[in-house]
């Protein structure tokens, strides 16, 4: 029976989450013996991250002289990634590990300014976004010169509010800077005060 050396496979991603359509690196080092295994080619495998499909090869690689290989990705959806050395006359097949990367979901801030006080919402594609933090930014009425005034985390309901009392016109807009899950945005702009 042929018995080959056993090899091992290693797996990496260069984020944990990107936009839709980015662009993600996925990274292994494949070794035998715990020596690198250079010349060899390597399978990049993929399925969606919340559904029941195999594991699909996606592309093709060659270890470098270090027992490095490298794949380029832009993921649309949430993706489970694994790399496969399938064996040669010398050396064992061998399987890495998983690696999930995320597909950020798109996020929207409403704003309006209600007596002093400026208000928004958070939302997802479909809910409300809680426990994340939204900042006011305020410029100039006109002068598109963002300042960071202050945080907050959103409620239950996405919601955040800020008082406000402006010495002049002033224009006020809510961002989000996006999480591991979700993307950044910002709302759109209100003024508040007596040009």
């Amino acid at each position: 029976m042929w018995v080959g050396q056993p090899t091992a496979l290693s797996i990496a991603t260069s984020a944990p989450s990107v936009d839709p359509g980015s662009q993600v690196s996925v990274q292994g080092v494949l070794t035998q013996s715990g020596q690198p295994l250079a010349g060899q080619s390597v399978e990049l495998r993929a399925r969606p991250a919340h559904q029941k499909h195999d594991f699909t090869t996606v592309a093709t690689g060659t270890t470098a002289s270090d027992g490095t290989v490298s794949f380029t990705q832009s993921p649309i959806v949430d993706t489970v990634y694994r790399l496969l050395f399938r064996h040669t006359d010398t050396a064992a097949t061998s399987v890495s590990p998983t690696a999930t990367v995320f597909v950020r979901r798109a996020t929207s801030l409403s704003i309006r300014n209600d007596n002093g006080t400026i208000r928004g919402a958070l939302f997802g594609p479909q809910n409300p976004l809680a426990n994340q933090t939204v900042t006011l930014e305020s410029s100039p009425a006109g002068a598109n010169t963002w300042t960071a005034v202050a945080t907050q985390q959103t409620g239950s309901r996405g919601g955040v509010g800020f008082p406000v009392s402006p010495t002049s016109a002033t224009d006020y807009r809510l961002t989000f800077a996006g999480a591991a899950r979700f993307q950044a945005c910002k709302s759109g702009v209100v003024t508040v005060g007596n040009g």
